[in-house]
């Protein structure tokens, strides 16, 4: 193994199937010595050391740290005050806040919310989870791996529910998986550039579209093949026995009035339910 990998996630996988390792962050974006990007913001974090950057792009710059109080790596995602709008840097620090108070099997723990006159700031654990996607390319969730992802999903949904928030572009790629434990890899959302907020706004979400997405990812994940909305009874029909295809029909219904009500029902309606290939 050369010595820049990590051993790859532990998944039960169909014989001669195996995930590729996961990199460390490759020299490209990385340094071995701090850049002036560091050295701009180094005495905002005087307990982490610089590794790396992770990202570097016009809306953000993420760092890879090691933090001597929560003696791990950590991800320091940095926002430069000029050039973004004010109200979505706002937006950003009051959820980032309102997630790190949230204590949900899914969610990546947050260790620091912050903000200076020219920076804001979140601190978070540096998981290398396999993202969902990349897991699917070798199949199908088996049987025992759908139940520990449906209620961590679920489960994390509620969490940010009651807090006030709601997700509102859950898709399979802000899903990770570390073995068969889920992770969301997009929290808290990026603020958005001016020219977006400007010409793009936010549609409106409900909790009942967070559910309605979980659903899909659960199907796809146990189908390996993407919902398809357009014809829905011919595929429901082989979700194995009726009470699970009744559950994941009424999450996937095209009224939302008609969805489950809120994350507790649903983890209700699948948690003691036997779970067959969909």
């Amino acid at each position: 193994m050369d010595s820049d990998e990590l051993p790859p996630e532990r998944i039960p996988m169909e014989s001669g199937q195996r995930l590729p390792p996961t990199r460390r962050p490759p020299t490209a974006i990385g340094a071995a010595s701090p850049g002036p990007e560091w050295e701009r913001v180094r005495n905002l974090f005087p307990q982490c050391s610089y590794q790396a950057i992770l990202e570097a792009d016009p809306i953000r710059t993420v760092f890879l740290c090691w933090s001597q109080v929560a003696k791990r790596e950590v991800a320091i995602t940095l926002l430069d005050r000029q050039g973004h709008d004010p109200a979505e840097v706002a937006r950003w620090l009051y959820e980032a806040g309102l997630l790190a108070t949230i204590h949900a099997p899914a969610l990546v723990r947050i260790h620091d919310v912050g903000e200076s006159p020219s920076f804001a700031y979140v601190t978070t654990d540096y998981p290398l989870p396999t993202p969902l996607t990349t897991r699917l390319q070798f199949g199908p969730l088996r049987p025992a791996e759908l139940p520990p992802v449906a209620e961590a999903l679920i489960g994390t949904l509620e969490g940010i529910h009651r807090a006030g928030l709601v997700h509102g572009h859950l898709t399979l790629a802000s899903i990770g998986l570390r073995s068969i434990h889920p992770l969301f890899l997009d929290l808290p959302r990026v603020p958005r550039s001016p020219a977006a907020v400007t010409t793009e706004p936010d549609p409106v979400v409900f909790p009942r579209d967070d559910l309605y997405a979980v659903a899909t990812i659960l199907y796809e994940s146990a189908m390996g093949r993407p919902w398809d909305a357009a014809a829905p009874a011919p595929l429901l029909s082989r979700c194995g026995p009726w009470r699970v295809r009744r559950a994941i029909q009424r999450a996937l219904d095209p009224v939302p009035a008609r969805r489950w009500a809120d994350a507790p029902q649903f983890n209700q309606a699948l948690r003691h339910l036997p779970w067959l290939p969909f």
